[in-house]
């Protein structure tokens, strides 16, 4: 195993897009601002698509916010790459194109894990707003 603090550099994502290709699980943080920029920070340090796609399996975006027992609890977005999504990588296709929606895409959106949250009344809506507009009719 392989923990990354954080991708900044080319050289740092070489190492592990690397060590994933060699069959480490390499665990790194990107700081991007949703989860489809994941896929395109390393792009943009140097990384090829057809690298990115033969190695990375799961994509993990948060945002912590309070919760209603106390303390902090992440609301998440979650993309699995599946043999589909890699092939679409491989391919060059536009962000459009790549996640045009297919039968067996695993993706959880932010809106969706808050939603389920509010459901569950582990959180307030209040504590959402600031990440995403919430639907009027959601429980509190």
């Amino acid at each position: 195993m392989m923990l990354v603090g954080e991708m900044r550099c080319k050289e740092t994502a070489q190492i592990a897009f690397k060590a994933g290709l060699t069959g480490y699980l390499a665990l790194a943080t990107l700081h991007t601002n949703n989860i489809l920029n994941c896929l395109q920070r390393p792009e943009n340090l140097g990384i090829e698509r057809a690298l990115i796609a033969d190695t990375l399996l799961l994509v993990l975006s948060q945002r912590l916010v309070r919760s209603a027992v106390g303390g902090r609890l992440p609301v998440y977005e979650l993309l699995r790459l599946d043999e589909t999504l890699q092939d679409r990588l491989r391919r060059q296709l536009a962000t459009d194109e790549l996640f045009a929606p297919y039968p067996g895409l695993y993706f959880r959106s932010i809106a969706q894990t808050a939603e389920r949250m509010l459901h569950d009344h582990l959180v307030r809506k209040e504590e959402l707003e600031p990440i995403l507009p919430i639907d009027s009719e959601s429980q509190q």
